[in-house]
């Protein structure tokens, strides 16, 4: 007796299904390449014609192909293989083997598409990003835009940029990358990954960072980030306050700043308030535009001058109808306060105190001058170990959006200066710091400069004197009332 084995329906049913399926995979895998395909060719469109039409010009005069596959296929299969691809011309042949080329490298880049949207669903998966019908983002590009950043274009798919944002150490795990921002891309509705794998450097040299920045009129270095060598104008800021522990490079970053803005700047004079004895800014003593001030009572003397000096320059912006002071064309110098460990100075006191009255006086001038200064070109730059309401007051810290931060051991510390945990997170390298100005925030290794470089800044055939409004002086107004009380030796 014959066993004669049958399928059952539902076997028939399962084999069309696998068919279906896999018929529907392959189309989905050359959809995805053909896609692929096209962005392949708008960056490399010359490296495939170049590979392409020789591959095919060789093989259509060389039949190399055609004796391949009656080497596999020796019988009728075969021969019907070859005259389907020969066509009976040769440039019928080349057509063929053209399509076919094409072929395959959409099915090549499809399978990569696929293995990468695969593996990007099982991470989300794993990560809970996804919408509420259970569907992920769609990686649509990914491109490099220098020798460090790459960029990862995602459709969002109903999930908000705050998700990813939330999901960012995750992210960076997947991609092994540093993520430097995630935002919105063309539309609301893609979501738009930069990455940079560049490593800053554990130290700066001044001297070679000034080498390789162009330094205009009011601007100084900030320092080496992942975007490349930062500076700053203190005119666009204009008030700058400077925060971090002892040894974390803040004392550096004060230096070389007022170095940079003295070696760029013409029409400036520099008011340096040190209440350490002035042994912090000793090394500018010999600059002919600086002057120190070594106590609070100096301190207030002299921001009730500048005061004063800010009012005339009001009333002589309102004479001429202009909106705001330009040194060069109003001969007028830039004047800039700067005050080291500023929370001596602005600290609420002992009501016994002898200070007491004086560092009142300071902390109400200067809150006028942050507010107003602008205008008048009138700048404070003030450095501090820490920023709390105590220290610096409120009122202060609203009028001076630019912070330079470096580490902090606690996290109030770094809430008070940038809103967020990151100095707290700095790892302990001398001059590492981050900078924050408006949406503009981002780590950075500072220049570090020493004294040599400093007294040999000297510029002193190439200052210019200036004069406040139409005063004859080759000394500015404000230097000659304040001679009594600086210390400019």
């Amino acid at each position: 007796m014959t066993n004669h084995k049958s399928h059952s329906p539902d076997q028939w049913e399962r084999i069309a299904e696998g068919l279906f399926n896999g018929i529907y995979h392959l189309i989905k895998i050359f959809y995805a390449g053909i896609g692929e395909f096209f962005r392949f060719i708008q960056t490399k469109y010359f490296e495939f014609i170049l590979v392409t039409v020789p591959t095919c010009t060789l093989l259509t005069f060389t039949q190399w192909d055609l004796k391949l596959i009656f080497n596999f296929f020796p019988n009728r299969f075969g021969l019907g293989i070859i005259h389907l691809i020969r066509g009976g011309s040769n440039p019928t042949h080349f057509l063929h083997l053209f399509i076919a080329e094409f072929a395959i490298l959409c099915f090549i880049l499809g399978l990569k598409v696929m293995r990468n949207k695969n593996k990007w669903n099982n991470f989300f998966e794993t990560i809970s990003l996804k919408n509420g019908l259970g569907g992920y983002p769609t990686l649509l590009k990914t491109s490099s835009l220098n020798e460090f950043q790459k960029c990862f274009i995602f459709e969002s798919n109903g999930i908000g940029l705050e998700r990813f944002q939330t999901k960012k150490s995750s992210l960076e795990s997947m991609i092994k990358l540093e993520i430097e921002t995630i935002s919105h891309g063309s539309d609301p509705g893609i979501i738009k990954i930069i990455t940079n794998s560049k490593k800053l450097p554990f130290f700066l040299n001044y001297e070679s960072a000034k080498e390789r920045l162009d330094l205009s009129q009011g601007e100084f270095i900030l320092g080496d980030s992942k975007q490349g060598l930062k500076k700053a104008n203190l005119t666009k800021l204009p008030h700058l306050l400077i925060a971090g522990t002892t040894g974390g490079g803040k004392s550096v970053f004060f230096k070389q700043t007022l170095l940079g803005l003295l070696t760029s700047s013409k029409n400036i004079e520099m008011n340096l308030i040190d209440l350490k004895g002035g042994l912090e800014f000793t090394d500018f003593k010999n600059f002919p535009n600086v002057s120190i001030f070594k106590s609070i009572t100096l301190a207030a003397n002299l921001l009730q001058k500048i005061e004063s000096e800010m009012m005339k320059r009001f009333n002589y912006l309102e004479k001429t109808h202009r909106k705001e002071i330009v040194p060069e064309r109003d001969q007028m110098s830039r004047i800039i306060i700067a005050v080291d460990e500023a929370s001596i100075l602005y600290a609420n006191m002992d009501k016994y105190s002898d200070d007491y009255e004086d560092s009142i006086v300071a902390r109400n001038l200067t809150d006028k001058i942050a507010k107003l200064g602008r205008a008048a070109a009138i700048h404070l730059i003030l450095a501090t170990q820490k920023v709390s309401k105590e220290t610096i007051s409120t009122s202060i810290q609203e009028n001076i959006s630019a912070r330079m931060c470096f580490q902090m051991n606690t996290l109030p510390g770094s809430l008070a200066l940038l809103g967020d945990k990151r100095a707290i997170d700095l790892p302990a390298i001398a001059g590492r710091g981050i900078w924050s100005h408006g949406h503009d925030s981002f780590e950075v290794q500072v220049p570090f400069v020493n004294e040599r470089t400093i007294r040999a800044s000297i510029p002193i055939s190439n200052l210019e004197p200036v004069k406040v409004q139409n005063q004859p002086s080759n000394k500015s107004k404000l230097q000659d009332i304040l001679s009594i009380g600086g210390d400019n030796e």
